[in-house]
């Protein structure tokens, strides 16, 4: 299993296993720069982020949100895509 904040298809495809395909879907819509749109798929797993139809980036959440409730985990989920679409952490605009 590739280390947290690793962003392959591997990734993307791991998450869309453990959570069944019940990922959440949304979009975000960066407030700057370029102010591009994202979706942003998110669940108790992990999440990942796309731009115009390619994988920007997938991330678990990993071991340290393990204790937290499943509902906990989804929110935390979404504000870490947000973070990261706001800093462009490990993607670029």
């Amino acid at each position: 299993m590739p280390a947290v904040g690793d962003h392959d298809a591997s990734t993307a495809v791991r998450l869309r296993l453990c959570m069944g395909g019940g990922m959440e879907l949304t979009q975000y819509r960066r407030s700057r720069g370029l102010q591009a749109t994202y979706q942003v798929e998110y669940g108790p797993e992990g999440y990942q982020i796309s731009r115009d139809g390619r994988l920007r980036r997938a991330r678990d959440l990993g071991p340290a949100c393990q204790w937290m409730g499943k509902r906990e985990r989804i929110r935390v989920a979404k504000q870490f895509a947000i973070e990261d679409i706001e800093r462009l952490i490990g993607m670029d605009e």
